[in-house]
């Protein structure tokens, strides 16, 4: 049977985090420079954008740059708190590297086939959308008459001066290119990984229901202690991830609300049909997609380890030996409990939370309105 190198999946999502100057090696003189100016880029970029909001939070259209402050604080929160745990992120890829994560017959080799060829698609599909977004964001003010920045910043001086402008608007949208792709590299990282968990307990599932091929009690043993190594393995390269991105779920589930709230709010507010109604339309979209992506593939994984229980009565077990049978008890009560991530060990990352999620930015948006309506 042909070897698959799993970190394949992670491929175009490491080349975008080590473009974001996420990434670190061994000897990386320069390339520190260019974090450097990335992370401080994006630092300036956000504090401008909270003393605006904090010298114009009595303006009532304020609304048009404040739904965007969480995002921009979310990226360096993100950034520091992933390089923070870089460590256990590659222990984590390496840990795809082993033996007992490669297909053992054809049908598993098409599971994970299929699984790399899935996380491509969803790192596209992300790439493309956000994208468009931000291009939209920085050719919109050049259809306006006057000299006008992608977004609304504090500068403390005229930046409409020739020269200045055209070098700020070139900053600005470096900026803006840094934080979208910083966040798709990210959120589709974690995405990625839940593909692999979830292909793994689809391999572990179809081992499980063949072992009943083999006629030997001792091979069926052997083979079951495989399985149960396998699924050790599994949970250990969950529970690194978990670790890994516990904090950076918070930060993300905390901003991607603030945003659904505040975007949802002056979508609600904006000219229909016009440039910046799409600009809000389709930075709500990306928004709701990063929370969506988590949460879809986060309930995947609690699917698939479920399926794991069910496996073993889909196996001839009836027919095998007395001992077998017992230390397959004993396997199924051991993953009876499915693999479930957590955010800071508070609550799962699951559709269901996601439903719940969209009803609270729902709810904070109708009494936003009806507050609106009072003081009109």
């Amino acid at each position: 049977m042909s070897q698959i190198d799993l970190k394949e999946a992670f491929k175009q999502n490491i080349v975008l985090l080590k473009a974001m100057g996420l990434w670190f090696f061994q000897n990386e003189r320069f390339y520190k420079l260019f974090k450097c100016f990335v992370q401080g880029s994006l630092v300036f970029d956000s504090t401008s954008l909270i003393i605006y909001v904090a010298l114009n939070i009595r303006i009532k259209n304020v609304t048009d740059t404040i739904y965007s402050l969480p995002g921009s604080l979310e990226v360096v929160l993100q950034a520091i708190l992933f390089r923070k745990n870089f460590h256990l992120i590659r222990k984590s890829l390496n840990n795809l590297k082993q033996k007992e994560f490669q297909p053992k017959n054809d049908t598993q080799e098409k599971i994970l086939k299929d699984s790399i060829a899935l996380s491509r698609r969803v790192f596209y599909s992300f790439f493309w959308l956000v994208f468009v977004m931000i291009g939209m964001w920085m050719v919109l003010p050049l259809t306006k008459k006057g000299k006008y920045l992608p977004t609304k910043y504090w500068i403390p001086f005229d930046y409409r001066l020739p020269v200045v402008y055209e070098l700020l608007y070139v900053f600005e949208c470096s900026c803006i290119i840094f934080h979208a792709f910083s966040n798709v590299a990210l959120d589709t990282f974690f995405s990625i990984a839940m593909i692999q968990i979830g292909a793994q307990c689809d391999v572990l599932c179809d081992t499980i229901r063949n072992m009943d091929e083999q006629e030997k009690t001792n091979t069926m043993d052997r083979i079951l202690i495989e399985c149960v190594h396998h699924y050790r393995l599994i949970e250990d390269f969950a529970k690194s991830i978990a670790t890994s991105f516990k904090e950076i779920l918070m930060v993300q589930f905390v901003c991607s609300s603030l945003m659904l709230c505040v975007s949802m709010y002056e979508l609600s507010l904006s000219e229909p049909m016009s440039g910046h109604f799409f600009q809000v339309l389709l930075f709500q979209i990306s928004a709701t997609n990063e929370i969506f992506l988590y949460c879809w593939f986060g309930n995947e994984v609690i699917i698939k380890s479920e399926r794991l229980f069910y496996a073993m009565f889909e196996s001839k077990w009836y027919d095998s030996a007395a001992t077998h049978r017992k230390n397959l008890m004993i396997f199924a009560h051991q993953v009876q409990k499915p693999i479930s991530l957590l955010v800071w060990n508070i609550f799962p990352v699951d559709l269901k939370t996601f439903g719940g999620l969209l009803q609270k930015c729902w709810s904070f948006f109708v009494a936003m309105k009806n507050i609106q309506e009072i003081q009109e």
